[in-house]
């Protein structure tokens, strides 16, 4: 390391991502909401609700950033998404939990892009930010092994008390904020804050995404690879393995074993990166997510198992190596406005597609939309293959 702020930084980074990563309810949350009585379509709302909030505040929250500092925004969304999780275990009806979703969007809004950019910032300060990849590739290998040991404790608890699982999370959570509290900010970020003005930082980040081809590539792979998780994960995966014959606890244990693959696949993402062109690790990762998801319908128990895994494997890759290659395109004084430009525009998708797709389970079954999902999802990642501009090599 360049000097003891980046290693005091790196090691608070990795504490908050183990905060954060060790997760209850990443087993139930689906599951909860259908005890509650709630239908597909209704969950998919509440996915919207949580959109819509992130999408009236990303920007500004994303200027903020820039403005006022990462760490503060950073601290004040965590700190809100564990308030949000805590109301999420104590609601009982929809109109609350569409509550809880407000709170938990505000939180995200403000710590979106701006908890990564006050690590590359730090980094960046002491020209040292190509260990970038590596230490987000492992904060997140982290992140993942500690959902390892908590995904099964989860699921236990669900079997006990459904609602136990959400405030442990939210505790984690302040405590995560915490981490972030105690974060060094760089001194060249707080400096060019103070010399950019409000409006000219959100005209950048616009134009940025707009004009910059290799920007706006990169975003849109990156909305689509986030659309196909949060679909996955959201909706889908938890009443797909009920329907498939599994119970809550081994759910949780399928999901600790899925988040170790996880971890492999993020950990050494960042040696593997450079052996093929960005483009085609892009394409590659869109079309290997499809191409699971359809092989998970199949009958047999064993291709179930081995094209859920191999889906994790590629969740954990996917997550650094593009986290890398969008930062490295991105102007630092207005990284974080960019990111919450990206971020807004993802969120608004997101909010027109989640009722849509809740909407079709419930009209058309689980295994059925997933299989519609798989093939449109393969077609995409050809289609960027075949047919996109090749990016900056990095």
């Amino acid at each position: 390391m360049a000097s003891s702020t980046i290693r005091i930084n790196t090691l608070l980074y990795y504490a908050a991502h183990i905060l954060s990563g060790a997760s209850f309810i990443i087993p139930i949350t689906v599951l909860y909401y259908l005890s509650r009585g709630l239908q597909f379509f209704e969950i998919g709302l509440l996915g919207s609700v949580f959109l819509f909030t992130s999408l009236l505040l990303e920007i500004p929250t994303g200027v903020l950033a820039d403005r006022v500092g990462r760490k503060i925004v950073s601290v004040s969304g965590f700190f809100l998404i564990g308030l949000g999780t805590i109301f999420i275990g104590i609601g009982n009806s929809f109109e609350f939990f569409m509550l809880a979703q407000v709170i938990f969007g505000i939180g995200a809004a403000l710590r979106s892009g701006a908890d990564t950019s006050l690590l590359y910032d730090s980094l960046r300060e002491q020209n040292a930010e190509n260990l970038y990849s590596k230490i987000e590739g492992k904060s997140y290998a982290l992140f993942s092994v500690a959902g390892v040991i908590a995904a099964p404790m989860g699921a236990y608890l669900f079997s006990w008390n459904n609602r136990l699982p959400f405030f442990l999370d939210g505790f984690l959570l302040f405590l995560a904020a915490l981490a972030y509290a105690l974060m060094h900010e760089s001194k060249n970020q707080s400096k060019a804050k103070e010399q950019v003005n409000y409006i000219q930082a959100f005209t950048v980040g616009l134009q940025q995404l707009i004009r910059s081809a290799n920007i706006r590539q990169m975003m849109f792979s990156l909305i689509l690879v986030s659309l196909i998780l949060s679909t996955f994960g959201g909706l889908i995966s938890q009443p797909f393995l009920i329907d498939r014959g599994f119970d809550v606890t081994h759910i949780g244990y399928l999901f600790a074993v899925a988040l170790l693959i996880q971890s492999f696949g993020s950990f050494y993402a960042h040696k593997f990166n450079h052996y093929w062109s960005a483009r085609t690790n892009v394409a590659a990762i869109i079309f290997l997510l499809g191409v699971f998801l359809l092989t998970m319908t199949l009958p047999l128990l064993a291709i179930l198992l081995l094209s859920y895994l191999s889906f994790s494997l590629i969740k954990g890759f996917q997550y650094p190596i593009l986290k890398t290659y969008f930062q490295a395109l991105l102007p630092p004084p207005f990284r974080a406005t960019i990111l919450s430009t990206q971020n807004t525009l993802e969120n608004l998708i997101g909010m027109l597609f989640f009722p849509i797709a809740g909407l079709a389970i419930d009209k058309m079954g689980v295994t059925e939309s997933m299989t519609i999902f798989g093939v449109m999802i393969s077609i995409a990642g050809l289609a960027i293959f075949l047919t996109g501009r090749k990016p900056t090599t990095l």
